[in-house]
């Protein structure tokens, strides 16, 4: 059969839509890179500000000792004072802001039996103490770095260095005492105030340790000064061991700079989590050190719902742009040529089966969760405000109790603005005789059904001596329809109890299947405590875990498998349930009830487990069958013109082979769910009643061109075009 080329004037409109469409797909390809780099660079630029503050921060926290330590050195320069009130100046004069404030007297200055004087006032395994620094070495030795070249040099502050009166590391500022002697003004000691490593590294825990990375020191030689992982601290490993292990000599060059004190921005895979990261370094004034902030770039943009919608819509475009095109080449050719038809609907279908799977591929790269609204912990600091709003109770509009906290024997004496409003947070003021700091490690976990999660792990209470001592010691798991816990161990520290049980619990969940093989899941570990007579809130024991990055998986054992899903993140939070039972906890006097605990004012404390579905299990059991049925009923309406009315037993058996496949698939569901994957069945069950009408109308013989037209071939081209176009409007409706 003879083909012609001629340029009609429909070519010319094919044309142009394909162009516009093709400009479109450009357009919105261009658009989701911008959206997502504006996104990116936004984040950056919060990351490098985070960081920026926390250096602040830390700044005004070695600045403070300036003025305190110039402060007490010039009240002893000016007065003659005893052993006992220099040494009870200095416990009124150290704020619990720093570590230590302490006096060191050059010998025989405090009087002539004392060769060494030097009272120093600090924080020591968990409690303020008093030592005296003279009966544990000789600080005026040469090599005490502290003490000698203050009296010789003057003011300053000291390197950071390993204090033996502290037992740690410590960032440091002394100050000459001068003393009028025979007219002459005499340098007869120093006062020092200090503050250590596990201080600073308490300040960036509870102020800016939050969801979207963690925090590092080093030291003017590359030394981890603070890490979430301790044994890096304890084992003195340097940024370029670390960069060694990692096998990234980029690191290495990087760490160069940020020990000649430069800011730097690095990208690589973190040391804890592997994920693609950003390192930012700010130098701490004052001292030879560099703060390190690491984030993790999955964590830092986002609206996963937008994301995955603008990456939808240049296949849309680009399928426009395939279809025009295809009309625009065949539109230049004459002639009845079967073959450019099959070659069109062949193109077609391909362009739409490519749209599908780049939609399943937005889909997975950037999820949707289906969960309740609530309050998610991103630090200490947001946490404890969180708090004092949410458990404060209120009577007719007034406060009713105030938090009390645990440590109120000293205030605080903040002397930067920026410390005022952190002070509570930074001084354990999160801890309350209501709040009980709970912690939970899941080493296993699996699907029971559809609709119950089972798991196994460990969780822990923390209760303080003088503050919870009327509160009974446990928890329960109300979702549970089964569960067993076992207490494991008591540990006594100081005036804190940790007590841990062993949990074995299947808990009842509330989960959305309609993007099935698609969707994700937000399993919830809901914790009450067992004493139901008062409002407690149990508290996540941050301090428990080294990170609280969703991707770090804090609780999660590394060896904990999920068949069929991979754990992405965690984390906890609390929502407030409207209950409408007391639960029997109120108290009746003469006159009837007068007090009753409403559990709805108290928010409830979740641990949070975010899974998505490994595809390639689904796609094989669930999406094979489905193509396996589609071919067979396209073999039957090629062959259907021969078979004749024997057509209508061929498609009674795909019909029962279909029917079977469902029955299977639903058998892994809920039965009150029409998921996405099962659309495709119910697809199936109406290209067999097409084929069936249409090879009935065929073979009696009713007057349809469509049908009729060279033995049903329009009915065998669209076929394919159809099908993958209604799978593609199903999979848009599901899954944008």
């Amino acid at each position: 059969m003879e083909i012609r080329f001629r340029l009609q004037r429909t070519s010319l409109i094919w044309l142009a839509c394909a162009l516009i469409s093709f400009c479109a797909t450009l357009y919105l390809g261009y658009r989701f890179i911008a959206i997502q780099n504006n996104l990116l660079s936004q984040a950056q630029k919060n990351a490098h500000q985070e960081t920026e503050d926390a250096a602040r921060e830390l700044n005004a926290f070695i600045t403070m000792l300036k003025p305190i330590a110039q402060q007490v050195a010039d009240e002893i320069g000016a007065n003659q004072l005893s052993k006992e009130e220099i040494v009870q100046l200095i416990k009124e004069k150290k704020p619990a802001e720093i570590t230590g404030l302490g006096v060191a007297f050059i010998p025989y200055a405090i009087d002539e039996q004392t060769k060494l004087f030097s009272p120093y006032y600090l924080e020591q395994d968990g409690k303020e103490q008093l030592i005296n620094l003279a009966n544990q070495y000789d600080y005026t030795a040469p090599e005490i770095t502290w003490f000698t070249p203050v009296l010789k040099n003057g003011a300053q502050y000291i390197d950071p260095y390993y204090a033996l009166g502290t037992k740690t590391i410590v960032a440091e500022y002394a100050v000459p005492i001068y003393a009028m002697k025979d007219g002459k003004k005499e340098a007869i000691g120093v006062v020092f105030a200090n503050q250590s490593v596990e201080h600073l590294n308490h300040i960036l825990n509870t102020l800016f340790l939050n969801q979207t990375g963690y925090w590092a020191m080093l030291s003017n030689k590359g030394t981890y000064l603070a890490h979430p992982q301790d044994q890096i601290i304890h084992k003195q490993i340097t940024i370029f061991d670390l960069a060694e292990k990692l096998n990234n000599p980029d690191l290495a060059k990087a760490a160069k700079s940020i020990l000649e004190k430069k800011e730097v921005f690095f990208e690589y895979e973190n040391e804890i989590t592997g994920a693609p990261s950003w390192l930012f370094s700010e130098p701490l004034e004052g001292t030879n050190w560099s703060i390190l902030g690491i984030f993790d770039k999955s964590e830092l943009t986002i609206n996963t719902n937008s994301l995955r919608r603008n990456l939808i819509y240049p296949s849309l475009t680009a399928v426009l742009f395939m279809i025009f095109l295809t009309l625009f080449i065949f539109s230049l050719f004459s002639g009845d040529h079967a073959a450019r038809w099959w070659i069109a609907s062949a193109i077609v279908s391909f362009a739409l089966s490519g749209q599908i799977m780049w939609v399943w591929h937005a889909a997975y790269r950037y999820p949707s969760f289906h969960e309740q609204k609530k309050y998610i912990v991103k630090n200490k600091a947001d946490l404890y405000s969180f708090l004092k709003e949410k458990t404060t109770p209120y009577r007719y509009g007034i406060k009713q109790e105030k938090t009390t906290s645990h440590d109120t024997s000293k205030k605080a004496t903040p002397t930067s603005g920026s410390l005022e409003n952190k002070q509570d947070v930074l001084l354990y003021g999160y801890k309350n005789d209501r709040y009980i700091p709970t912690g939970i490690f899941i080493n296993s976990l699996q699907f029971n059904a559809a609709n119950q999660v089972a798991f196994s792990g460990y969780i822990w209470q923390r209760f303080t001596d003088g503050l919870h001592d009327d509160i009974p010691r446990g928890f329960t798991l109300p979702q549970s329809t089964e569960a067993k816990s076992n207490e494991l161990s008591q540990i006594k520290e100081g005036d804190t109890v940790t007590i841990l049980w062993e949990v074995h619990a299947v808990l009842d969940q509330l989960f959305y299947f309609d993007r099935y093989p698609f969707d994700t899941k937000a399993l919830q570990i809901q914790i009450w405590h067992r004493y139901s007579k008062k409002n407690v809130v149990l508290v996540p024991d941050l301090d428990g875990y080294q990170l609280i990055n969703p991707r770090a998986l804090a609780g999660i054992d590394d060896d904990t498998h999920l068949p069929g899903w991979k754990i992405v993140a965690t984390n906890f939070g609390y929502k407030q349930v409207n209950y409408t039972s007391n639960f029997g906890a109120y108290a009746v006097g003469p006159f009837g009830i007068y007090q009753e605990v409403d559990k709805s004012e108290v928010p409830e404390l979740f641990y949070n487990i975010y899974v998505t579905r490994r595809l390639i299990d689904t796609l094989v059991s669930d999406l094979l069958p489905i193509a396996v049925i589609a071919v067979l009923l396209f073999v039957i309406l090629l062959t259907s013109t021969q078979q004749k009315l024997a057509v209508i037993g061929s498609c009674a058996s795909v019909f029962f082979a279909t029917i079977f496949a469902q029955l299977r698939f639903r058998s892994k569901l809920p039965q009150a769910q029409i998921v996405y994957f099962e659309s495709f069945f119910f697809l199936m069950y109406a290209m067999i009643l097409v084929i069936l009408i249409v090879t009935i109308s065929h073979q009696l013989e009713f007057n349809i061109p469509f049908i009729r037209h060279r033995d049903n071939m329009i009915s065998k081209l669209l076929y394919w075009p159809v099908l993958f176009a209604s799978l593609a409007a199903i999979t848009f409706g599901y899954l944008y």
